[in-house]
Order: C-alpha cells, then sequence, then structure tokens
C-alpha cells in the first residue's frame, strides 16, 4: 500500500524533474506540487496519477515536432514550458471537485473531476496534434477557415485526437476506480470531457481576446509583436486562453456533476 509520504515525495522528484526538464516554469513547477498534494490528500494516489497521466502526455505531445510549431511563437501568448496560470487553469477545477469528493464522499464529485481533467486532455491533444494536420483549421460555428494556431480553429484530425485524448483519461479513470466507476459512467466523464474541449474552440472562437500586429498585420493572442503593442480586434478584454480553458475545464466538471446529481 502506498503511503502519503512516498506519494507526496515522489510528487516533489516530478515536479523538480519538469522544471529542470522545462515543460513547467518554477511557478508551474510550484503549483504543481501544491495542488497534486491536495488532489494526492483528497482523492488518494488514483487521482493523482489521473491527472499525472495528463500532464505527461500533454507535455510529450507540446514538445512532439516541435521544430514544425515554432511558427506558433509569434501567434500564441504562451511556450510549451506551462507556467503557473496554465497549471492553475487546467489543475485548478479538478483540484476542487477533488476536495468535494474527499469531503462529501458522493462518487459525483468524482466523476466531475474525471471530466475535468478528460478536457484538459482532449484540449491539448487536440490543440498540439491538430496544429501538425494537412487539413485547413475552421472555426465550428462560421465553418470559415483559419490560419493554424488560431484559437478556436479546428482540424478533423484535432477533433479525433481530442476524443483519443478524452477516451484514454476515461478509460484509466475505470481502471484505477474499477469497480466503483461503471463502464457508462467512466465513458460519460470521457465524453463530457470532449466535450468540453468542443465548448474550449467555441470560446476560442467568440469570446477570446485576440489582437493584431501594427506592424505586420498578423492576428496573435500577444500584447506585443514586432516590437510594438498590439491592437485589440475582437473579443473581451483580457479573456485569454487561460481564462478558456478554466471555463471549458470547470463546465465539463460541472456537467458532469449535474449528471450525476440528479435523481434517477
Amino acid at each position: 500500500m502506498l503511503t502519503h509520504g512516498l506519494v507526496i515525495g515522489t510528487l516533489l522528484l516530478l515536479s523538480v524533474l519538469s522544471f529542470r526538464l522545462e515543460a513547467l516554469t518554477a511557478g508551474g513547477a510550484a503549483l504543481m506540487f501544491l495542488m497534486g498534494t491536495g488532489i494526492e490528500l483528497a482523492a488518494g494516489w488514483r487521482g493523482l496519477l489521473l491527472i499525472f497521466l495528463f500532464f505527461a502526455t500533454s507535455s510529450a505531445a507540446s514538445r512532439w515536432k516541435k521544430e514544425e510549431k515554432a511558427f506558433l511563437a509569434s501567434i500564441l501568448d504562451k511556450t510549451d514550458r506551462r507556467d503557473w496560470l496554465q497549471v492553475l487553469a487546467n489543475g485548478g477545477p479538478p483540484l476542487l471537485f477533488c476536495i468535494g469528493y474527499g469531503s462529501a464522499g458522493h462518487l459525483a464529485f468524482l466523476y466531475a473531476y474525471i471530466a475535468a481533467v478528460a478536457a484538459a486532455n482532449a484540449d491539448t491533444w487536440a490543440s498540439e496534434w491538430g496544429v501538425l494536420s494537412k487539413g485547413t483549421p475552421r472555426l465550428l460555428l462560421s465553418f470559415r477557415p483559419v490560419p493554424k494556431g488560431t484559437s478556436g480553429g479546428a482540424t478533423l484530425a484535432g477533433t479525433m485526437a481530442g476524443l483519443g485524448g478524452a477516451a484514454l483519461i476515461g478509460l484509466s479513470a475505470f481502471l484505477l476506480w474499477y469497480p466503483v466507476l461503471s463502464p457508462q459512467g467512466a465513458a460519460l466523464a470521457a465524453l463530457l470531457g470532449f466535450a468540453g474541449m468542443l465548448l474550449d474552440s467555441l470560446f476560442g472562437e467568440v469570446v477570446q481576446e485576440k489582437n493584431r500586429c501594427r506592424i505586420c498585420g498578423e492576428e496573435t493572442e500577444r500584447k506585443d509583436h514586432c516590437g510594438e503593442k498590439t491592437v485589440r480586434v475582437r473579443g473581451i478584454p483580457h479573456f485569454t486562453n487561460d481564462v478558456v480553458n478554466l471555463l471549458s475545464v470547470s463546465a465539463a466538471g460541472l456537467l458532469a456533476l449535474l449528471v450525476k446529481m440528479l435523481p434517477g
């Protein structure tokens, strides 16, 4: 049986290693350790292993064919080295659902936790694999073609990758918590995670802040480009990709919580 000390010691080692391998900034690694400790205390080593599966596979996906993604540096506000805001956006909602599960003992919170992690994993897989697709990204609502890296843009390959990312979390959760979780319940959590990924794309298209470079005219998430401040052209001010991730991951978990709390 794994002890709390052994698990948390391993978590500390992984946090330091993530910083040394440049998967996380110092702030991101520190927050990963703190949030991971909270998840382990609330849901045990199984809960910690599930969210670590998200972190490990997503980090690997971010680094895969990194040279082919170099063009994203001028479009995206963040690099593949995750900072504390990215860790909070993707890990904060799962932590809260874990605390609910540990405090109330209601399985609905466990399903919410799984759905939230599935949404985070699906979104990252979709983004990282989709940008490598030869297909043209399109916006979900207007179906208008957009350049690769545009928030809200989706490809078939990226969408299928997102479905696979959600399915991996659902299947892993079922194996970790069997027989507490039913196959149908784990599948539902995975599907709600996939729905959270789609919601992330919609938020990215409709409300995420979009800026334009004054010099080259490129649309970007960045506040500065070509050495000059950019101009907001669409979206809600300060509604960054981190905010979009936070809302979509939260929505997936809350929807799972609602479904499992309903009578019958």
